[in-house]
């Protein structure tokens, strides 16, 4: 068997330790700079690594990897994959934004058979190239969305990131590569912050950045991952509906049941994910059956005995306090059970206190988003208006700040007091005195069962007062 020689050996395994870092790390940075000597910045630094990978592995001249030792040989395999990832990369990206712009069809991918036969070539079975294709797209997938969709430079924004990626791989992505990637649907994650701070948007690139396979024959992957991604607000049901919304009903199986439904769970693809938001407001009763269904993996629609397999993730998220759900709001049995992962999203006030360009970040990043294209001169005006608000607490977070954008581009100036719910205006219509009442008492931070009860109304129609209010602040 050939032995890397001891210096390649050592340069590979810092190679082998990069690849499998986190990016959104600091440790990744480290690890780079021990590769090459370079004074650009990261990621910028990675072309220089990555001529560094190309010229070791041309020193090989024509090798198999299994020619080698076993340690040598997954030292190799690692820069074969590191240089082919960023070889690639560009085309990945491609593919998730097309991918993006038509979510209901897994689109071909024309490099692929390039990529699977130049690995073939150099001793991977056709096996390995397959699992190893679907890591490559499934790793630049998960960089391109955190990178894009979570914007800030903050200590609390990096942070967000660098967890985000441990919730889709794992701290040790060693370990998810040699088979935990199979095993991520037994691991909940519960997310955490106020209203408004995107923990939509954060569950959405969990969601998405699932493992899904790679099929030769078809030059595709099995499904779009924009399929692999079911969300549901929980507050939009009443309770009687909400187990027909999660495991389906058979017909008859209630008053109004002619025919059967099929729920979230049944729809969910094989290592995809349901997002379910408001958790903190679901039953005890509920709860248990949840529960069951994490640790069984199998369900039953109402109304049925028949029992489903359930392979999929769940994320769920609440603005209810870490506290406030391990005291008595959570079953313990169930709190336990949905917490495997648990991400606090900050708040923009605690981003902008850490860094006040953050504002800036976020404002070039919504722009484009509102007007469809990057705009200076707006981006300019947007600035200097939001000079004003230096002292403000943004209340609202990333769902005001858009609101902002929207406010200013209509009206060329923003009021925060008018964006508060205001009941001192007498002509308005009783329904609307109850919205901006609802609006108020959720700006409080309360829950919408707290929130019925000191209306004096049932759940389902605070939930609908708050709905109808956050829909006119949009």
């Amino acid at each position: 068997m050939k032995k890397l020689l001891s210096e390649t050996r050592n340069l590979f395994k810092n190679i082998s330790d990069a690849a499998y870092a986190n990016p959104f790390s600091q440790a990744r940075e480290d690890l780079d700079r021990t590769i090459v000597d370079s004074t650009k910045a990261w990621p910028a630094l990675v072309e220089d690594v990555n001529e560094t990978i190309k010229r070791e592995l041309k020193s090989l001249k024509s090798f198999n990897i299994n020619e080698f030792e076993n340690i040598d040989r997954r030292l190799i395999r690692a820069a074969v994959m590191f240089e082919l990832f960023h070889l690639f990369g560009p085309e990945f990206d491609k593919i998730v934004k097309a991918q993006i712009q038509e979510p209901e069809k897994s689109l071909k991918i024309p490099f692929a058979e390039k990529v699977l036969i130049r690995l073939e070539k150099i001793g991977f079975t056709e096996e390995e190239t397959l699992r190893y294709f679907s890591f490559m797209f499934q790793i630049r997938r998960a960089y391109f969305l955190i990178s894009t969709k979570l914007n800030g430079t903050s200590p609390a924004s990096q942070k967000l990131r660098k967890e985000v990626w441990q919730s889709i791989f794992t701290y040790d992505l060693r370990r998810y590569v040699a088979g935990m990637w199979s095993q991520m649907e037994d691991f909940s994650t519960l997310l955490l912050g106020e209203t408004g701070t995107g923990k939509g948007v954060v569950a959405m690139i969990i969601g998405q950045c699932g493992w899904i396979p790679f099929e030769r024959e078809n030059q595709r992957f099995a499904w779009a991952f924009t399929q692999s991604f079911i969300a549901a607000n929980l507050s939009e049901y009443t309770p009687t509906l909400i187990e027909s919304a999660l495991f389906g009903h058979k017909r008859g199986a209630f008053t109004g049941a002619v025919d059967e439904g099929v729920g979230l769970f049944e729809r969910c693809r094989p290592h995809g994910t349901i997002f379910l938001d408001e958790i903190g407001e679901l039953q005890s009763e509920v709860q248990v059956k949840l529960l069951r269904v994490l640790q069984e993996r199998y369900f039953s629609p109402v109304g049925g005995h028949e029992k489903k397999r359930f392979d999929g993730r769940v994320i769920a998220a609440t603005n209810i306090k870490h506290e406030d759900l391990q005291n008595g709001q959570f079953r313990k049995d169930f709190y336990y059970r949905v917490t495997s992962v648990i991400i606090e999203i900050p708040s923009l006030r605690t981003r902008i206190a850490e860094n006040p360009t953050e504002l800036k970040e976020l404002l070039s990043s919504i722009v484009p988003q509102v007007l469809g294209r990057p705009d200076p001169e707006t981006l300019n005006e947007l600035l200097t208006i939001s000079q004003k608000f230096q002292d403000y607490g943004w209340p609202g977070n990333i769902r005001e700040l858009e609101q902002f954008v929207r406010r200013v581009l209509v009206s060329g100036t923003y009021d925060k007091e008018s964006s508060k719910p205001d009941a001192s205006n007498l002509e308005i219509t009783a329904k609307q005195l109850l919205i901006q009442h609802a609006m108020k008492l959720s700006s409080r931070g309360l829950r919408t069962s707290e929130i019925a009860r000191l209306m004096d109304v049932d759940r389902r129609t605070a939930a609908k007062y708050l709905a109808q209010g956050f829909e006119e602040s949009s």
